[in-house]
């Protein structure tokens, strides 16, 4: 899956809904299998009409308020890594990104959103504190409210996941 098909809506000077784009939009990899493709993105809550444009210059999870729409590839933990950009490139890549995991526990990190996730294709095991997990199979959804997380792909093929993050605010 290196491209999707988008399709834009929004609303001409005089308030009527138009298409405002219709493109392919190319995804990234940051190792062997591992690949992101953002759809769609903004770091404000949206008023309409609009013109349907997507915010330049995101950091990949957003802001308190703001959203993103992403499709994540996941390979297999036996599938062999063969190249893996580094933390520099993964950065130009997916800006934002490194900052939410922790350095010394690989693959475990936490955002300020609520991640509302559903597995296309696959299967995922999600692990929070405490080494809780939970298997999901193609079909299953997830609704993660700012916990801290890492996941797993124990199974034989990629796990194909669409996530929608809604950025909220984190009270210590």
């Amino acid at each position: 899956m290196n491209k999707i098909r988008r399709i834009v809506t929004g609303h001409t000077e005089e308030g009527k809904s138009t298409i405002v784009s219709d493109a392919e939009i190319d995804g990234v990899s940051i190792s062997t299998g591992k690949h992101f493709i953002q759809l769609w993105g903004n770091d404000s809550i949206p008023v309409h009409p609009d013109q349907g444009v997507m915010s330049p210059n995101l950091d990949w999870f957003p802001q308190g308020g703001g959203h993103r729409f992403f499709v994540w590839v996941v390979p297999p933990q036996s599938q062999k890594e063969n190249e893996r950009k580094s933390k520099d490139e993964i950065e130009q890549l997916l800006p934002g990104f490194l900052k939410h995991f922790e350095p010394d526990n690989p693959g475990m990190h936490t955002t300020d959103s609520v991640d509302c996730t559903y597995l296309i294709s696959g299967s995922i095991v999600l692990e929070l504190d405490d080494n809780q997990e939970v298997e999901l199979f193609a079909g299953d959804s997830i609704i993660q409210n700012g916990t801290r997380h890492r996941w797993h792909n124990r199974g034989e093929i990629p796990a194909v996941l669409i996530t929608t993050c809604i950025g909220s605010q984190r009270h210590n």
